[in-house]
């Protein structure tokens, strides 16, 4: 009797012991490997999925190590997502209940919507809702908390790396009854696309359903601080409304990004802009800002080159402005600038026109006054070359266009005029005083 006392005893010792390896220490397994690849790959259409291991703990959760998914894009471009450690944090109770129909939708798969969504890159977003959230409902409900740590992804083309982001670290928080209410925290070492770099993003986000809210999106940029605010709705790729500011940013960064090869702009550069209802797509984007440089110092840029040879100004190669202001609407695919205002020495600038982002090109039209005293600095025939204003000070009117490295000046009709009757008095001075030495 003793015995089998004490042969029950050992059996429900081994039982506990068990229970309490399966619910609080991880097991591993190569069908948890398959059976996690064969999940990612189904439901989210990869083109290839590889992971190193999968453990499971009954009630602290999934760890899934060393996942790498690679999505192309098209012929030449792939998404590629290195994911070094995830974490899921799931409902037991909630699980078990619903293990049959979780185990039927991990079998479905929706590859040919997937392809045809991801082909049309407008509706990335509703995309990555469709196959995150709505095609996953159950799944989601059975779901506390999702963290990544260390994640690499990148936009590869033909084999170079090119946008994306270094060390993200993505925490996702899923709302009891309401799975498809999301909030969602995000920081990482670096992000980068093709106009800027963007280092210790942070990103506080709300995402509820087809409507997602970016409450915070912080990072420093071009040498200042950029915070914004974006309210999305995702079905339709479209922006409710964005707040973005960029403060205290080093314009010589933001000139070699725009293409500027040659020379040198240093100073600080402010910038603010508001977007109310528009698409994300920056062709046919609408918004309004204003821009504030302050402390800028231009030297040997190609544009005021250019500008100086033309009004025979060898010293105007380099500026400098207390301040320059003006305000500018995005449309059309272009930057459309209304009004630039520049206080300078000896130079003070007004310019309006456009930019397009998209390759630099740009066509202003500009008008500047020189200080009196300038007088000294130029030759009789440049400065009464310029139009002369009421105060003593002198103008110029012309329109430039062109890239940043390449620019072409067109001077105004009436200076041009000016200019070759001045060149011809000059001349016919010239040999008037030759005559008169040889009498």
């Amino acid at each position: 009797m003793a015995r089998k006392k004490e042969i029950i005893g050992l059996v429900i010792f081994a039982l506990m012991l068990g229970t309490v390896t399966l619910c609080f220490f991880p097991v591993s397994h190569s069908y948890l490997n398959r059976k996690t690849v064969e999940v990612f790959q189904k439901k989210w259409a990869l083109d290839s999925c590889t992971v190193r291991k999968v453990s499971l703990t009954l009630f602290r959760g999934l760890l899934i190590h060393d996942l790498l998914c690679i999505k192309k894009i098209d012929r030449e471009k792939s998404i590629r997502t290195e994911i070094p450690i995830t974490r899921v944090d799931y409902r037991v109770l909630r699980t078990f209940r619903n293990w049959g129909k979780i185990q039927s939708s991990l079998k479905t798969t929706s590859k040919k919507r997937i392809k045809r969504k991801l082909i049309n890159k407008k509706y990335l977003l509703n995309y990555l809702y469709t196959v995150i959230l709505k095609s996953d409902t159950l799944i989601f409900s059975c779901i506390n908390v999702i963290i990544f740590e260390r994640v690499n992804v990148s936009i590869d083309s033909l084999g170079n790396r090119g946008a994306g982001i270094e060390k993200m670290r993505c925490t996702i928080h899923i709302a009891g009854e309401a799975p498809s209410l999301l909030k969602i925290k995000l920081s990482a070492d670096k992000m980068t696309s093709k106009w800027i770099q963007a280092l210790k993003p942070k990103v506080n986000m709300k995402l509820d359903g087809l409507h997602c809210v970016i409450k915070r999106f912080s990072c420093n940029s071009f040498g200042g601080k950029l915070d914004a605010e974006f309210d999305l709705n995702m079905l339709y790729n479209r922006i409710n409304r964005a707040h973005i500011t960029l403060k205290k940013a080093d314009l010589e960064k933001i000139y070699l990004t725009l293409g500027g090869e040659e020379g040198s702009l240093n100073g600080k550069c402010n910038i603010e802009l508001d977007i109310d209802t528009s698409t994300t797509e920056f062709s046919s984007l609408e918004a309004a800002g204003s821009v504030t440089l302050s402390k800028v110092s231009a030297d040997q840029i190609p544009l005021i080159t250019k500008i100086a040879l033309l009004l025979g100004m060898e010293k105007l190669s380099h500026l400098t402005f207390k301040k320059i202001k003006g305000d500018f609407n995005i449309g059309e695919g272009k930057i459309l600038v209304d009004s630039l205002d520049g206080d300078g020495d000896p130079l003070s600038l007004n310019m309006s026109g456009w930019v397009k982002p998209e390759d630099g090109y740009f066509n202003f039209k500009m008008s500047g006054i020189f200080e009196s005293y300038y007088e000294d600095s130029m030759s009789a025939i440049a400065w009464n070359t310029l139009i002369p204003e009421d105060d003593g000070r002198r103008s110029f009117i012309c329109t430039v266009y062109g890239t940043p490295d390449y620019p072409t000046v067109s001077l105004d009709r009436k200076l041009m005029r000016r200019a070759a009757k001045n060149i011809f008095q000059g001349l016919k001075d010239d040999l008037k005083s030759i005559f008169r030495k040889r009498r």
